[in-house]
């Protein structure tokens, strides 16, 4: 687990029953979250290609095949 405290201040502030923690870079400790964050990110994500494997799976051949092709200017369609 990450320890922000290594790298950001944190303050809690309630609302209703519940917290809200607003958490703050500190630029002097900026490469330890920099190294802390990218120590996680990898098992959080999945990467783009194994989302698209996992669609792929969801789509029916036909509907894959009207969608083929398909996307946008400015986006990327994953079931190609």
């Amino acid at each position: 687990m990450t320890q922000f405290n290594d790298w950001c201040l944190s303050i809690d502030e309630p609302i209703g029953n519940h917290f809200r923690r607003v958490m703050t870079g500190q630029a002097a400790n900026l490469a330890t979250g920099i190294q802390a964050t990218a120590a996680i990110v990898p098992g959080h994500y999945a990467s783009e290609e194994s989302v698209a494997r996992a669609l792929s799976r969801l789509v029916k051949p036909a509907d894959r095949r009207a969608h083929r092709g398909q996307a946008s200017d400015n986006e990327e369609y994953p079931f190609r």
